[in-house]
Parts: C-alpha cells; structure tokens; sequence
C-alpha cells in the first residue's frame, strides 16, 4: 500500500510540474541600464536590458523617454530592439533620429513623455533599422 501511495505521488507531482511548464507564461522584467543619452536639458533615453524567464528568449533592450530621475518602471517603452548601442541623434526641438543593427520588436514613433510636474512633452521619432538575419 505504501508503494502505490509513493508511486500515485510522485505520478501526481510529475503531472503538476508538467502543467506548470506548459501553462505558466513567461515572464519580463527590465534588468540593468545599458545606455544612456542626454536629448535636452530635461529630457534622456535610456536603454535597459530585458530579462526574461523564456529560456529560449533572445536579448532584448528597451529604450525610453525620461524626464529627470523618474523611474521607468510604470512607463512603456517606446522602441524594444535586439540592438544594444541603437545611435540616438536629436534632429530638431523635439524630434529624434534612432539609427540601428537589431531586430525591432516593438516601435512607436509618437511618443508623450511626463515632465514629472504634470505636463506632457511630444517627441516625435523617425528609425532606420539595418536588420541582416
């Protein structure tokens, strides 16, 4: 008796662990900040590596649009890249050209950033990405 109670259990805690694996998502966080680049008095983009628990998940940096010291830990990025150094040049008062060697998984080119006093600054950003597989 105390066999097949051994064996039903380990059986049960096989299953439980397989249905884990295929039913628990991947999750996302941002790990340390790879880049930083000064746009205006107020205003950086800073990049920060994406940490994922999918093992078979590629690097990934995000980029955002900061005012000051705020912390970016609520705000979404504005470009998700596989390009760790992506050129940030400033075109004009509040436009930025972004020029890169990665893949681009996520990319918007309207960007609202908080100046952390309650008013809101449009960037607008134009990308050249040179993706070769």
């Amino acid at each position: 008796m105390k066999k097949i109670f051994l064996s039903v259990t380990a059986l049960l805690a096989a299953l439980i662990a397989l249905l884990a694996w295929v039913f628990i998502p991947n999750h996302e966080r941002l790990g340390p900040q790879t880049n930083i680049v000064t746009l205006s008095e107020e205003f950086t983009v800073q990049a920060y590596r994406v940490l994922s628990t999918d093992p078979d998940a590629n690097s990934k940096f995000a980029y955002f649009i900061v005012a000051g010291e705020h912390p970016v830990d609520e705000k979404a990025p504005f470009l998700v890249t596989s390009d760790q150094f992506a050129k940030v040049t400033v075109t004009g008062g509040q436009t930025i050209h972004i020029s890169l060697r990665g893949r681009v998984h996520q990319f918007h080119n309207d960007v609202w950033a908080d100046k952390g006093n309650g008013q809101l600054a449009r960037w607008f950003i134009s990308l050249e990405a040179n993706y070769t597989r």
